[in-house]
């Protein structure tokens, strides 16, 4: 959050007029030009080889859009709900998709045109590289900012979320200890179970699962 703030008073200190985009911490949007898909096939490596692949990528865009592929305009929109994500609106036809946050691998700036921005997502069960282009350097770098903060505030959401269910697990399960001391066991001999109990066992197991499977991708952010 400290990052955007000061990222925003950077923007804010030059032409108010030309660079300076009010980064809303919960659903900021911007407006920009879709340049189109890739497929990935090539081992992905976010560390090791994103930037490189997502810049041979966004060439073969690019060489599209040359040829006479249509450029379309589009408005993003950032979110912190790990449902909604990035939503990508076409201006023209009015129709949108998303990717959800979980989904989203990597996202960085181009060297060599720092007004393209790309995103590696995984959707449909493949690697997908999606090109975007803005205006100015400046909001290529206030989206990706963006979703970095979304993510952030993502993770901090998921955090809180598994902790009051621990503590909620808990407190049943010493509840369920005094019952069971009061009742004795059941007619089969077995210690008496409290539905409740087993209710929320198994959902804080399912949390516990996939909250270690959505933060193991959490996106990587470069910026050249």
């Amino acid at each position: 959050m400290e990052q955007l703030k000061q990222f925003r008073r950077r923007l804010s200190s030059a032409d108010r007029g030309k660079n300076n985009y009010d980064i809303n911490p919960y659903e900021p949007s911007f407006s920009a030009r879709y340049i189109g898909m890739s497929c990935v096939t090539e081992d992905f490596e976010p560390a090791v080889n994103g930037h490189i692949l997502a810049a041979q990528h966004v060439k073969r865009l690019q060489q599209d859009c040359k040829a006479g592929k249509t450029v379309r305009k589009v408005d993003l929109s950032v979110s912190a709900n790990s449902e909604r994500g990035l939503t990508i609106s076409d201006v023209l036809t009015k129709g949108d998709f998303s990717f959800q946050l979980h989904d989203i691998a990597y996202c960085c700036t181009n060297k060599e045109d720092p007004k393209i921005f790309s995103l590696i997502v995984e959707r449909e069960g493949q690697l997908q590289c999606h090109g975007f282009i803005t205006s100015n350097a400046a909001k290529t770098r206030a989206v990706c900012l963006a979703l970095s903060n979304a993510f952030a505030t993502a993770y901090d959401i998921s955090l809180k979320k598994n902790k009051k269910l621990k503590s909620k697990k808990i407190r049943i399960g010493r509840e369920s200890s005094l019952e069971g001391k009061e009742e004795g066991t059941n007619e089969l001999g077995s210690p008496s179970t409290s539905r409740a109990e087993s209710t929320e066992h198994g959902i804080t197991n399912f949390f516990h699962c996939i909250s270690a499977w959505f933060w193991m991708k959490r996106l990587n952010i470069s910026f050249s």
